[in-house]
């Protein structure tokens, strides 16, 4: 990577930051954050509650909550142990005991680690990936937008790999649209930074140009301009340059 791309892309995690927005989101829409209950119903005189299923997103997000608690209980008393053990300056009984119960934790944390890999991993599964890009090129083509948004944040949630970066460059293009500038920057600054072999790279250098545009940042569009004219001199992208940007 030569200067100039190492400059803007540089530049984008810092304006990522100044932004203050998150591209990863809570899973909206497709993956509700919870079942709706049916009136419980009457029998033989007696009400029987009608079963509700467990929210696998849920799930998850819970067992992410008890893992950091645990964890962070786990440091505490650790902490808690290298001062016992600093001012005693040998095992006592107390130091015996809190190592019995650091262990414990520990133990707890390995199994939740494990219940938590292996519930992600279900809840991946458990979502069509190819079937939520179609539905969301559907939305774009008949420019139900803040559809296709809801639709590939599940994906880019769930997702890794080539499906993730479609969806990722997809919502880019999206937020574009909804002039919503800054989430588009940061979507395309994914793409950029992680998937830096991409062939949507010259696109994704082209909307980030235009986003700063948008935004009013000159410069900063300029940068991103002249690295796309650098790096892909003969691509269609680069033929998109506005004129006023190719000027030294």
């Amino acid at each position: 990577m030569n200067l100039l791309s190492r400059k803007t892309s540089a530049l984008v995690l810092a304006l990522c930051c100044l932004f203050n927005v998150s591209c990863l989101q809570s899973r909206p829409g497709v993956l509700p954050n919870s079942e709706k209950r049916e009136p419980p119903q009457r029998s033989g005189g007696s009400i029987q509650p009608t079963p509700v299923t467990p929210n696998p997103t849920q799930i998850v997000e819970d067992l992410k909550d008890e893992l950091r608690r645990l964890s962070e209980r786990l440091e505490e008393l650790e902490h808690k142990n290298q001062q016992l053990l600093a001012t005693a300056g040998k095992k006592t009984s107390d130091v015996e005991k809190l190592e019995t119960k650091i262990a414990e934790l520990e133990n707890s944390q390995n199994a939740l680690i494990e219940n938590l890999t292996k519930k992600e991993k279900e809840l991946t599964q458990s979502v069509d990936i190819k079937a939520l890009l179609e539905s969301a090129k559907a939305h774009i083509k008949k420019d139900e937008l803040e559809d296709a948004v809801t639709t590939l944040t599940t994906i880019v949630s769930n997702q890794r790999g080539k499906n993730n970066e479609e969806a990722f460059y997809l919502r880019g293009e999206v937020y574009f649209k909804l002039e919503e500038y800054k989430k588009s920057i940061l979507d395309f600054a994914h793409i950029l930074e992680n998937h830096t072999k991409s062939k949507r790279t010259a696109a994704c250098l082209l909307f980030t140009a235009k986003n700063f545009e948008a935004l009013g940042l000159k410069s900063d569009a300029k940068a991103f301009y002249a690295d796309l004219k650098d790096r892909f001199p003969k691509s269609p992208e680069a033929k998109k340059i506005p004129k006023k940007f190719l000027k030294p």
